[in-house]
């Protein structure tokens, strides 16, 4: 249970700007997103990628196998949140659909979630040969 601490924490300030965006008000991250080129963007790439990342974490990354493609579980439940997220802007006089902020958070998902993976890998078979003895790590 504890592995879904950071995902819920992420969960309840990313559901808090958009509860803030939907009633049209805003905090301090969304003024600096407005300030800066891309900032929104920015922060569908970042945000929906750590989602996804402390999802994927909290379920041992654990994947979907369909065909020849592996996805992780995670990032399928996020990208459904990002899509649906999205789209239910329509029904908000004070929001803008965006297909690129879905872009954007996909391309987070993906490569957020991939990377941080990857080294976690890496760190788990570095240890797995460290601790047998296969090679020496100095």
């Amino acid at each position: 249970m504890k592995r879904f601490i950071p995902f819920f924490i992420l969960l309840i300030f990313i559901g808090q700007l958009i509860f803030l965006a939907d009633s049209n008000q805003q905090n301090w991250i969304m003024s600096i997103a407005d300030k800066v080129k891309f900032g929104d963007k920015i922060g569908h790439f970042i945000l929906y990628g750590g989602l996804a990342y402390f999802l994927n974490n909290a379920l041992k990354f654990k994947v979907f196998q369909w065909k020849n493609m592996r996805v992780f579980r995670g990032s399928i439940i996020i990208l459904i949140f990002t899509i649906v997220e999205e789209f239910s802007q329509l029904t908000f006089a004070s929001r803008t659909f965006d297909l690129i902020d879905i872009v954007f958070s996909l391309l987070g998902i993906y490569l957020i979630s991939n990377a941080i993976f990857r080294s976690f890998v890496k760190r788990i078979i570095t240890r797995i040969f460290k601790i047998s003895g296969i090679f020496r790590v100095l």
